[in-house]
Parts: C-alpha cells; structure tokens; sequence
C-alpha cells in the first residue's frame, strides 16, 4: 500500500518538480506559508539516501538547506515553537535531510527518552514510539541517569523582546573531518523565522565522545 502511495504522489509532481515525490508531511506546531515536506528523487530503497527536506507552496517546492530560507515563510510565537523550529535541523526526522554538497555535517540533539514526543519528530507517531526505546545516545536519546553524569540538561529556552534564545546540546558528525562531536549551543530564533547560531562550545569529554560515538544511523 505504501508504494502505491508514493506512485500517486509521484505522478502528481513529475514534470514539475525534478520527479520528486513526497514521503512525509510534517506537522509543524509553528504557522507555516505552504507545507513543510520530505521528498525523495528516486523510488529506489532506501529511501533516506535522496529524502531532502522541502518547503511546498502551491506547485513549488523549495529544498532547505539552512533555516534562514524559511525566514518570511513562518512565524513563530511560543517558546515551544521556536524549540519546534530549530530541531527542524536535528530532530530524528529530519537531520539526514541536510545533504551535502550543501550541508557537510549531520546534528542531533542530546536528550532524554520521556521527553520525546509526536512533535519532536513532526507528527510521525511510530518514530516517536520507537524512539523512546532507544538507548546508549543512539539518535542522542540517552537516559536521565547518564544525562546527569555527564553534567548534560534539556534543552532550554528562554524568550526576549526580539524572540527566542535556546541552550541546548547536540551531537554533530562532520563528513569532512569524519568526526562524531558534541556541543552545547547557544541560537536565536526571531518570530518571522530569522535564525542565529550565537555560540557552539565543545563539551566532549573522551567518555562523552566515546558514548555518542555511534549516535546515527546509517542508511544502506
């Protein structure tokens, strides 16, 4: 059933759209002009080696590939939304989207699994279920325990005049330099999409590179 999904959806946006075809909608907790998309360019498994994430308006869809491109496109009036906004870049669902040659590093963020939810994977229900049973900083879900001796805490976010500061930490694997690291960040989210990364401080002990060392996944 779920090829013949694809199939459809392929055939509505070939022609248009570089024989994309869309394989997840996100449900976005932020306002959105037009839908935030996976797509992928081939029906070829898996899947995951071409999903890219893209931002459909009418019969357009653009590919993101930083967050600033969806600056106009969104707002944003909560602080659960600006949290929402920034994991579009390292949530589960959508980290492997951020491809080279435009994106050379994958992030993740590090937190605990009774703090996962439908939201932080944008409405997939199954991932978010299968994600509460991961352990050993895979996919950066690692239990409170470990959290607290590695001196690690959840994301934070604290809002201002101008939007929205969030402290968080995340694993960051660098295709470059084939490395898997980790940091606490320091972003700013403005209300209209407008993204900084103000600050990014290694925390990587020799025990927390070794326990994040096989944080993501491979797609094969």
């Amino acid at each position: 059933m779920r090829n013949v999904i694809l199939i459809l959806v392929f055939i509505t946006f070939v022609g248009n759209n570089n024989n994309l075809f869309i394989t997840f909608y996100l449900k976005a907790p932020f306002l959105v002009k037009g839908k935030l998309v996976i797509a992928a360019k081939d029906a070829v498994e898996p899947l995951e080696a071409t999903e890219r994430l893209y931002l459909l308006f009418g019969s357009k869809m653009t590919n993101i590939v930083n967050l600033n491109q969806l600056r106009g496109k969104v707002e944003i009036n909560t602080p659960k939304e600006a949290l929402a906004f920034v994991r579009l870049k390292t949530s589960p669902k959508t980290f492997y989207t951020f491809k080279p040659p435009e994106c050379w590093e994958w992030e993740l963020e590090v937190i605990s699994p009774d703090l996962v939810d439908e939201d932080f994977v944008f409405g997939d229900k199954r991932k978010a279920e299968a994600l509460k049973k991961c352990h050993s900083g895979y996919y950066g879900i690692t239990p409170k325990s470990r959290l607290a001796e590695f001196g690690i805490g959840t994301a934070k976010v604290r809002e201002t005049k101008q939007g929205y500061e969030i402290e968080r930490v995340i694993i960051v694997k660098d295709f470059k330099k084939k490395l898997v690291r980790v940091f606490k960040v320091i972003e700013f989210v403005e209300r209209d999409g407008y993204y900084i990364r103000k600050r990014k401080i290694p925390i990587d002990t020799p025990a927390i590179r070794s326990y994040f060392k096989f944080a993501f996944p491979t797609f094969e």
